[in-house]
């Protein structure tokens, strides 16, 4: 191993404007060079469905692609685009399947310089032509299919001059890809272009799951960066063999030298992966490392653990990645179990924009004795960070990857167009990052720049910190805490909930598969935040997504922080750096946009909070219903302008609350880590939506048995509550709503849809809107069409079937419109009406009943 990252150290170039042999397409030719012979690419070919199992217990086919044979094809596709006009910077659309022929159009793209555009088809075909409307492309490459979609979506094509089609029959004026081999090699193989460390080197979008999908440029040094990061942290060297979920990590294992196999799934349904012939494909080439997001990880560890004992040892897998989104514990500590004990697993931390920024291995996460026969988690006495997630401290996601920067910011909803502090240990606020592996600007974006890019104070001039979007906290020891995104954090109008932190204190309760915190506007007679609020579930449905328990961000995330187990009483400002081990933000003060993180100053189990007069009335409610030794010290100026609402103080069974109060007016929220907002305008002095100043937290459980009955989910509610009460970062949360199965993003991550519960919630919890008259007058129209193919159809048995033509046609009409018209709409029902709590009987029924009238208004 040494060997090799010396080797790779040695090929770092020295100049910065010209990368030459050492561009990305240049490390594969000097592969190549250096053995040709040695497998790059071993990839599924024929045999069983790549997304399903195999047709009678077959194992699938394989082919080999070797380093000389790649390195051939690459040059020939290179020669053939510059001839056929595709050069450097030339923004090329790149749609091509995983496989062989993937790297090779990649490589060959890198090679001319030309720029290519990569975009997650799972988004779907409005979004992604938006994001290929934004670039500007100048050249397409993609399947018929995609081509066809290029000649319908003709506006956001409008500059394609080069389009090349992966079929073998041309599409209009579409080259095929045979025939750009064939210019190549009648005129032989080029030069590399020159490249400098800063040039573009492709633009890949974020997946628009959290928020609209954005152009993130790739510099030649941000990926070079990504390589070296990710050899150092895992130990990748050139004699590993990979196992490829997904085509990026591909790029980086031709970069390394190492062989690497295609897993037999289509990257955009990982979740509907069939383990076995991952296992099957990890046993026959002896792989050795593997990336994985948790949506085929936790399928994976349950099939390993299912096994006969000895059945799956996998002795030659040393090191499994897991990313893309929250990796369980659980599927941690399966691993670890099902797996050679030298094996190590790490979870990473990043995003398109910044990949990797953190690390951590198993044994960290689980502690010494975690993962053990008894399948326990990283008990207290075991010292790892995931038995925290229950007490609701977040999730620990490691250290910094070496070469990456980190910081907290005080979060804001809008642009920092100035440097901004740095918030300390134990404050919670907006992640950011800088280094050479961040992206340093969207495409065509200034909008998104200014609000994800913040100069640097100490070197303004120099590359800019970015804001990741996310909200956590430093801990004494450097690590990370990842508490949830910033954009999906329940502002309650005294202070701040977080997705993260709070989910993971019910996602322990063994009957809890998984849940969701949202936030749905709280009206003036909700009776929120008064006390009796009511606990409800959704009553209709009885389906499940299906996907498995934690292959989403949602489920009990791996290392998470605790929250509380001191029993002594600490009184503190909330001015001064939490003590270590603090989880901090147990409360804080209105407009306050802190997550996980105490606002200093307490200790385990105690609460900090910026109050008044009321802040203390209402801690002393809490006092006195339910939590008799908790007791609450309260400090405050008088005409404290941000009363705090103190209902949630004191909710750690033995800890203490300590509420300080601000200044009239104040400029910063206990802890100092983000200032008050005035009322109506959100952090950052960006004007807010009214209905975010104050929402009604609402809970969605969604639960290991999916048929709960009335009473057991009365009792599954009062336990709820009762954890709820115990921990601090709970201490609002007494509403909760049983959901059938969560809506979940069908792509590699498997993220749940939070805005789409969001949406749920607020139509179980609020009155229903009465039909529009236009609504009213849609209704009618199929109805009436029922009504008519009723009585015709009784007509003609009573009377006969009336001579003239056009009463017969128009029966026959309405009845194709409502049967088969109403029958085809099913498929595209079902999924909404999943997500809107209702069961597929009686969607089939309404559909059937009102057609695209009902299903569309979900």
């Amino acid at each position: 191993m040494a060997t090799t990252t010396a080797t790779w150290a040695a090929a770092r170039p020295a100049a910065a404007d010209d990368l030459g042999a050492h561009s990305l397409a240049g490390l594969l030719e000097r592969n190549a060079r250096a053995f040709p012979d040695k497998p790059a690419v071993i990839h599924p070919a024929g045999g069983p469905r790549r997304d399903g199992a195999g047709r009678d217990g077959a194992r699938p086919a394989y082919r080999t692609l070797t380093y000389g044979r790649l390195q051939q094809a690459v040059e020939e596709l290179a020669a053939g685009f510059t001839r056929a006009g595709i050069t450097k910077g030339t923004k090329t659309v790149l749609m091509a399947p995983p496989g062989p022929e993937l790297f090779a159009l990649a490589f060959a793209l890198f090679r001319v310089g030309a720029v290519p555009v990569v975009v997650d088809p799972g988004m779907g075909v409005r979004r992604m032509l938006h994001c290929y409307r934004t670039v500007g492309a100048e050249a397409f490459i993609g399947p018929p299919l995609a081509h066809a979609a290029r000649l319908l979506g003709r506006r956001a094509f409008a500059g394609i001059r080069v389009p090349v089609t992966l079929g073998r029959q041309r599409l209009g004026r579409a080259r095929t890809l045979t025939a750009v081999r064939a210019l190549g090699a009648r005129g032989g193989a080029a030069a590399p272009v020159a490249a400098g460390r800063d040039d573009l080197l492709m633009i890949g979008f974020t997946t628009g799951s959290t928020g609209p999908a954005k152009g993130v440029e790739y510099t030649h040094r941000m990926a070079l960066s990504i390589a070296r990061q990710i050899e150092a942290v895992h130990g990748r060297t050139r004699e590993d063999t990979s196992l490829v979920t997904l085509p990026f990590y591909g790029v980086l294992d031709l970069v390394y030298g190492s062989t690497l196999v295609l897993a037999p799934l289509a990257p955009s349904r990982v979740a509907q992966a069939d383990p076995a012939l991952v296992v099957d494909a990890l046993e026959r080439f002896r792989v050795t490392t593997m990336f994985a997001s948790p949506a085929l990880l936790g399928p994976l560890a349950a099939h390993l653990a299912a096994a006969a004992p000895g059945r799956h040892p996998l002795p030659d897998l040393r090191c499994v990645v897991g990313g893309g989104a929250p990796v369980p514990d659980t599927t941690v500590a399966a691993l670890r179990r099902a797996l050679d004990p030298r094996a190590r697993i790490h979870v990473t931390y990043g995003a398109t924009e910044a990949l990797p920024i953190t690390s951590i291995e198993a044994e960290e996460l689980l502690g010494p004795e975690g993962g053990g026969e008894s399948g326990e988690v990283g008990g207290a006495g075991a010292g790892g960070t995931a038995a925290r997630a229950a007490e609701g401290a977040g999730t620990c996601v490691g250290r910094p990857v070496p070469g990456i920067r980190l910081a907290v910011l005080p979060v804001t909803d809008g642009p920092l167009t100035s440097p901004a502090p740095h918030l300390p240990a134990g404050r919670v606020g907006e992640i950011a990052v800088r280094g050479d592996c961040v992206s340093p600007r969207y495409h065509h974006s200034p909008d998104a720049d200014r609000r994800h890019k913040v100069p640097d104070a100490n070197d303004p001039a120099g590359p800019a910190w970015h804001r990741t979007g996310d909200l956590g906290y430093l801990d004494d020891d450097g690590r990370l805490w990842f508490c949830g995104r910033s954009a999906q954090r329940v502002r309650t109008g005294h202070r701040d909930l977080h997705t993260v932190r709070c989910e993971g204190v019910f996602n322990a309760h063994p009957q809890v598969r998984r849940t969701a915190l949202v936030g749905i506007p709280a009206s003036t007679d909700s009776g929120w935040g008064r006390g009796g609020r009511t606990t409800t579930r959704s009553g209709t449905g009885s389906g499940g997504t299906g996907t498995a328990r934690g292959a989403t961000e949602n489920s009990a995330a791996v290392g998470t922080g605790n929250t509380s187990t001191a029993a002594a009483r600490t009184t503190a400002t909330g001015h001064d750096p939490a003590p270590s081990g603090t989880p901090a933000g147990e409360i804080a003060d209105k407009g306050t946009p802190h997550r996980p993180t105490g606002d200093g100053g307490s200790a385990p189990g105690s609460t900090t909070a910026g109050g008044s007069a009321g802040g203390a009335a209402a801690g002393r409610e809490a006092e006195g219903s339910g939590t008799p030794r908790i007791r609450t010290a309260v400090s405050g100026a008088a005409g404290s302008g941000a009363a705090a609402d103190g209902s949630a103080a004191g909710t750690s069974a033995r800890g203490a609350t300590a509420v300080s109060g601000c200044a009239a007016g104040g400029g910063t929220a206990p802890g100092g880590s983000a200032p008050v907002a005035s009322a109506g305008v959100a952090p950052g002095g960006v004007p807010s939506d009214p209905r975010r100043n104050r929402l009604r937290p609402v809970v969605c459980v969604e639960t290991v048995d999916e048929h709960l009955d009335e009473a057991a989910w009365q009792r599954l509610t009062a336990e709820l509550r009762t954890l709820a009460r115990t921990h601090a970062p709970t201490a609002d949360l007494q509403e909760f709503l049983h959901h059938p199965g969560f809506p979940v993003d069908i792509r590699h991550n498997a993220k749940i849809g939070r805005e789409e519960l969001a949406r749920w919630a607020e139509r179980r919890l609020t009155p229903p809107t009465p039909l529009t008259p236009r609504q009213r007058a849609a209704r009618i129209v199929p109805l009436a069409g029922w009504a008519y193919l009723v009585g015709g159809a009784v007509w003609a048995a009573a009377v006969g079937v009336p001579e003239a033509r056009l009463p017969r046609l128009l029966w026959w009409a309405d009845a194709m419109l409502s049967t088969a018209g109403h029958a085809v709409q099913i498929p595209l029902a079902l999924p909404r009406a999943r997500t809107a709590g209702i069961g597929r009987p009686a969607a089939v029924g309404l559909t059937m009943l009102y057609g695209a009238t009902w299903w569309r208004q979900l």
